[in-house]
């Protein structure tokens, strides 16, 4: 049977009660000693599964910050928001755009969608068009943590999972670059206070 991880509070006297106990769980009591050399141990434990982990998945480092834009291609009306909001908007913040029908791809799209999203600094990811793969993307960033701006354009909609989101609803490019402008530089700032 494996030995039972401690449970650390710091304000205990050396001895850990449990007030009720819950049927099926078994409690133990540790000396301070005892706590103190099992935190020694998880934490060599936790460090060697992270180092494992990290190198599985080996992380590239971005030549440069860049954000990922997310939205659907081959629209006319999206495009041009795109060229003349989008890019220029991450731009004035001083990031890179990359989108991943503008880049060169090594291996599958998909393969390569998930590598720009890791290096990524930011995610814009417009769901106008309710393509599933955006959403796809979206959620695949979510779950890696990234700084992310939903926008949308006014009358479209937006999908339950995502519906407690913020978005940027836009009805011109006009509005959704001068938007974008402000929440970048935002996200940005609080980063790296």
């Amino acid at each position: 049977m494996p030995r039972p991880l401690p449970v650390y509070i710091p304000e205990s006297p050396g001895l850990i009660f449990v007030p009720k106990p819950v049927e099926g769980i078994h409690y133990y009591r540790f000396s301070r000693k005892k706590l103190d050399d099992d935190k020694v141990l998880i934490r060599d434990r936790l460090s060697k599964f992270a180092d494992k982990v990290f190198a599985a998945h080996k992380y590239e480092q971005p030549k440069e910050a860049f954000a990922f834009v997310v939205m659907k291609f081959d629209d006319q009306e999206l495009e041009d928001a795109y060229e003349l909001a989008i890019e220029p908007a991450i731009n004035a913040a001083g990031l890179k755009t990359v989108r991943v029908d503008k880049v060169s791809i090594e291996g599958t799209i998909t393969d390569e969608i998930v590598r720009l999203i890791k290096m990524c600094s930011l995610v814009v990811a417009d769901l106008t068009g309710e393509r599933p793969n955006c959403y796809y993307e979206v959620g695949f960033a979510h779950a890696l943590g990234r700084p992310m701006i939903l926008s949308i354009k006014k009358g479209e909609k937006i999908h339950f999972d995502l519906v407690t989101r913020q978005f940027l609803i836009w009805n011109n490019i006009r509005e959704l670059k001068n938007e974008l402008e402000l929440r970048i530089k935002r996200i940005l700032r609080k980063d790296f206070l």
